[in-house]
């Protein structure tokens, strides 16, 4: 034999132990990558399944979001008349307290111009009043 078929021949030899030591953790990588595939195929399942229970969920969400429109745009006409309510009692309010407002500026001017005997008339026109009412209360307390 030349040194050529030598060095072959311990290529072969050690290529041949490396195989053989190499043997058992090949099958352990095999086995490793059965369990591997198993594994995958159970969660794919599971994701098929997660994936339905989500298109179920998803489908009741989409019918209660349209439940809650329909009952929100039959809400909206009612939300519509108290906003009006409001704007029509603002009016209302804003025009009394105009009419207030110049029926005060009014008498300010009218107490200005009041002549004296005027005043003490409506001061006795009070104290009038004021007595009436003082004597009908004794008169049904008695």
């Amino acid at each position: 034999m030349d040194w050529l078929g030598i060095g072959v021949l311990v290529f072969a030899v050690a290529f041949l132990i490396a195989v053989i030591c190499l043997l058992p953790a090949m099958r352990n990588l095999a086995k490793t990558l059965d369990k591997t595939a198993t594994t995958v195929a159970q969660l794919e399942k599971s994701l098929d399944d997660i994936t339905g229970e989500v298109k179920v969920t998803l489908h009741n969400t989409n019918e209660t979001i349209m439940d809650v429109n329909e009952k929100v745009s039959k809400l909206n006409p009612l939300f519509d008349i108290i906003h009006d309510s409001g704007e029509a009692a603002h009016r209302a309010s804003s025009a009394l307290s105009t009419y207030t407002l110049t029926r005060v500026n009014a008498a300010k001017q009218e107490a200005v111009t009041a002549q004296p005997d005027q005043v003490s008339g409506i001061i006795k026109g009070i104290a009038f009043l004021y007595y009436f009412r003082k004597a009908k209360k004794q008169q049904n307390n008695v």
